[in-house]
């Protein structure tokens, strides 16, 4: 495996983690619901707006820090803290906590595609770009045949806490085996041009 697909198989892996950590909830909402006793306006705050609204506004200034430094590391460091709190969702007590774990879950994601995209845009020029972004974006789609498959099977087995510790902890490892294989890609010079 040459090395760029290496790194493409580590980004794919993380972007579909992302979706993965996003509708994990989705998955798991009629436990939670009824652990917690919620209202469907509830459930609509948890599952869209409050994560929506989050990962919305903190895409522009995740941008920002993209275009100025190593994106490597700003991905790890997203993926490490959405997947150590999708692991800690597993253990919070009350709604309150729970909508605020998944804002926080939400800002942390908003570095994947930046991040990502621009990684992929630099190790595949021009040739095999195309591609590249193709098979980064089947990610999600790979998450949702074996993530929710899986991770209804360990919330029927053992509950939707233990469901979201699963979840969690591949994320955690991808970061580290990213920080620790993964060299940040000398960016492509871009003329600026007026138009």
């Amino acid at each position: 495996m040459q090395r760029r697909h290496y790194v493409l198989l580590l980004l794919a892996i993380a972007h579909a983690l992302r979706y993965f950590d996003r509708q994990i909830v989705v998955v798991l909402i009629e436990p939670i619901k009824q652990e917690f006793g919620l209202s469907d306006l509830q459930i609509g705050l948890l599952t869209g707006f409050a994560f929506t609204a989050v990962y919305s506004a903190a895409l522009i200034p995740v941008g920002v820090l993209v275009d100025r430094f190593n994106r490597r590391n700003i991905l790890a460091a997203g993926l490490s803290i959405w997947s150590a709190l999708t692991v800690v969702t597993g253990f919070v007590t009350n709604f309150p906590q729970l909508l605020a774990t998944r804002a926080v879950i939400a800002g942390a994601e908003a570095v994947s595609n930046p991040s990502g995209l621009s990684i992929l845009s630099d190790i595949f020029r021009k040739e095999g770009r195309l591609t590249a972004i193709g098979a980064y974006f089947a990610g999600p789609s790979l998450s949702i045949v074996i993530g929710f498959t899986t991770i209804g099977y360990v919330a029927q087995a053992w509950g939707w806490r233990v469901a979201f510790f699963f979840a969690g902890v591949p994320g955690l490892i991808l970061a580290l085996l990213m920080i620790l294989t993964v060299k940040e890609p000398e960016r492509e010079d871009k003329a600026v041009t007026d138009v």
